[in-house]
C-alpha cells in the first residue's frame, strides 16, 4: 500500500527512526530515508540523536510497556498511546542537547559496531543485554562441552557461544562479552543525563537484573532500573503528561507557538508515521 505522506515527509532527511511495532525490544533502530518501509514498523521523521536517546531510553520503555498492549511476550507499540502520550523534556539547554545528542550518537554507532562485528540483529544483541549470565570465561571453560557450558552460564550464553564458532567471527567470546557489558554502561549514562534533562535528579536508577512483571515467568529478568525505581519514574512521568494535557487545554495553539520557536529541544509528534 502507498503512503505518499509518509514517504514525502521522510524525503527531506538523509535518515529515519524506526521501530518494530510489535517486539519485546522497544529498540530504535536508524534506517535509510529511501527504504521502502512495511506497516509493521513505525517510523519517526528525526535524524537527530537527541530524538534517539529519549526514544531509546529506559524512561520511554516504561512508558510504552504502561500504555502498549500486548501480544503474547511483545510490546505492541501504539504510537497514539505509547509515542503521542509520552511527555517529552520541556526545557532544556543547549549544553544538555549537546551532552544528550553525543550519549545517544556514541551508544548509537558502538552498538552498530558491535551488531556487525557479532552479525546479528537488534533482537539477537539485546537477549544478550538482557542475560544476566554473561560474563568472562576462563580460559578452561572455553573448552567445556556445550551441555556443560550451558548448564554454567545458560542457553542465551551458549548461543552467543556456538554462533561466534559458527559465523567464523574475528573477535573471541569473552572480547564480545566485554563490549556487550560497555553498552549496558552507555544505556546508564544515556538514561542518567536523560534523568537529568527533566530534573529528577534525585532518583537514583539502581541498572541491575530484576523481574519485570510485564513478561511471562520464564522470562522475566532484564537489565534495567530497580522496580520501586521504574514506579516513581512512571508516577512522574504520568504527572507531568497530565500537567502538559491541561495547558494544551487551556490554550489549544501553546504546542503550535512553542513549535515556531524554532527550538531544538521542542518535539513536533506529526513527525511519527505509518
Amino acid at each position: 500500500e502507498k503512503r505518499p505522506a509518509l514517504y514525502e515527509t521522510i524525503s527531506k532527511v538523509d535518515q529515519v527512526m524506526a521501530i518494530a511495532l510489535t517486539s519485546k525490544t522497544v529498540a530504535i533502530g536508524l534506517l535509510a530515508s529511501t527504504w521502502i518501509y512495511s506497516h509493521s514498523m513505525g517510523v519517526f521523521a528525526y535524524d537527530q540523536f537527541l530524538y534517539f536517546s529519549y526514544l531509546q531510553s529506559t524512561l520511554h520503555n516504561i512508558w510504552a510497556w504502561f500504555n502498549g498492549s500486548s501480544m503474547k511476550s511483545d510490546l505492541r507499540y501504539t504510537p497514539s498511546v505509547c509515542f503521542e502520550t509520552f511527555p517529552f523534556p520541556q526545557s532544556t539547554s543547549h549544553e544538555e542537547i549537546n551532552i544528550i545528542e553525543e550519549a545517544g550518537r556514541e551508544y548509537f554507532y558502538f552498538r552498530e559496531k558491535l551488531m556487525s562485528d557479532v552479525k546479528i540483529g537488534l533482537t539477537k544483541l539485546y537477549n544478550q543485554f538482557h542475560n544476566s549470565q554473561l560474563t568472562i570465561i576462563s580460559i578452561e571453560d572455553e573448552n567445556l562441552q556445550d551441555k556443560i557450558f550451558e548448564k554454567k552460564y545458560g542457553k542465551e550464553s551458549i548461543w552467543l557461544k556456538k554462533h561466534l564458532t559458527n559465523r567464523s567471527c574475528n573477535f573471541s567470546y569473552n572480547n564480545i562479552v566485554e563490549r556487550i557489558h560497555k553498552l549496558r554502561t552507555l544505556h546508564i549514562q544515556m538514561d542518567n543525563y536523560i534523568l537529568g534533562i527533566y530534573g529528577w535528579n534525585d532518583i537514583k536508577l539502581e541498572h541491575n537484573f530484576y523481574e519485570v512483571s510485564y513478561l511471562p515467568e520464564s522470562d522475566r529478568i532484564r537489565f534495567t532500573v530497580h522496580p520501586a525505581v521504574r514506579e516513581e519514574i512512571l508516577n512522574r512521568l504520568l504527572k507531568l503528561n497530565h500537567q502538559l494535557h491541561k495547558m494544551e487545554i487551556s490554550n489549544p495553539y501553546s504546542t503550535q507557538k512553542e513549535s515556531t520557536k524554532g527550538n531544538k529541544d521542542n518535539v513536533s509528534k506529526d513527525k511519527m508515521l505509518f
